[in-house]
């Protein structure tokens, strides 16, 4: 299944780079267009990085599996259950592992928002 989908993106990632150099730089376009164009090629790229992205965690999961690590969770070292690999073949960790990181993701981008929002300067406060 990892073979099928390595080999599927990186089709679909040739074919869609290969389309954006053919398009080649934008020619002169009515005022307006421009933006729809670029939009659109924002879009594309962000595609293929995300893609990319994808190819670089099945890799990472074909190594393990030679290395005798596929479907072993690498935060607790418990086995990822069957059905989680069948839904994500590439995933790293087990579901309880998983939602205790992304627990943790939300808490430190919370505690950076407060951060950035927090006074730099307190008025009457003695520094």
């Amino acid at each position: 299944m990892l073979l099928e989908r390595q080999l599927e993106l990186q089709n679909e990632v040739r074919s869609r780079m290969g389309d954006i150099r053919s398009a080649g730089p934008p020619a002169v376009q009515r005022l307006g267009e421009d933006a729809d164009a670029d939009a659109q090629q924002e879009v594309e790229l962000a595609m293929i990085q995300i893609k990319a992205e994808t190819l670089k965690r099945i890799d990472a999961a074909l190594d393990r599996i030679e290395a005798g690590g596929y479907g072993d969770c690498i935060s607790c070292g418990d086995e990822i259950p069957k059905n989680r690999l069948k839904a994500l073949p590439f995933a790293v960790r087990c579901t309880a592992c998983e939602h205790e990181r992304e627990r943790g993701d939300a808490i430190e981008r919370q505690g950076a928002r407060d951060r950035a929002g927090a006074p730099v300067f307190t008025p009457g406060t003695r520094y």
